[in-house]
């Protein structure tokens, strides 16, 4: 009997850790993104910035 409810709560905690890599791979990516879209930005205003004090 015990056997059987350690083997259900491994299950459970598998799931839950399964779910928790999921997460965080997607925040993984996500976090990535966001700092390639800011390097793009900074990029982009240090441009602006440049062209702004030439003129």
């Amino acid at each position: 009997m015990e056997a059987v409810a350690d083997s259900e709560l491994r299950r459970a905690l598998q799931l839950k850790l399964d779910k928790i890599r999921t997460e965080c791979d997607k925040l993984t990516e996500q976090l990535s993104t966001n700092e390639e879209n800011h390097a793009k930005l900074l990029c982009k205003y240090h441009a602006l910035k440049k062209e702004l004090d030439v003129k």
